[in-house]
């Protein structure tokens, strides 16, 4: 009880304690900052590309799609 009591109190005095203390996980290299920028960079231009494709798909199916309900309209007025 007594180690657990003392554990406690340490802890304590390291959360209330006013110096703080830097995570050195958070220590990243400018190397890896300007990888990581090219990454995104690379990233956003993947994007771009895939909605530019999307955009162009969707197009293309919207055309398809009206010179269909054109060609049986058609069809239909033709034979009714």
């Amino acid at each position: 009880a007594a180690a657990r009591f003392q554990r406690n109190q340490r802890l304590l005095h390291e959360i209330c304690n006013e110096v703080c203390i830097p995570d050195l996980r958070s220590n990243i290299s400018v190397d890896r900052i300007l990888t990581l920028r090219r990454q995104v960079n690379a990233l956003k231009t993947h994007r771009e590309t895939f909605e530019k494709d999307l955009n162009e798909l969707e197009e293309k199916h919207a055309e398809k799609k009206r010179r269909f309900l054109e060609t049986n309209e058609k069809f239909h007025n033709e034979y009714a």
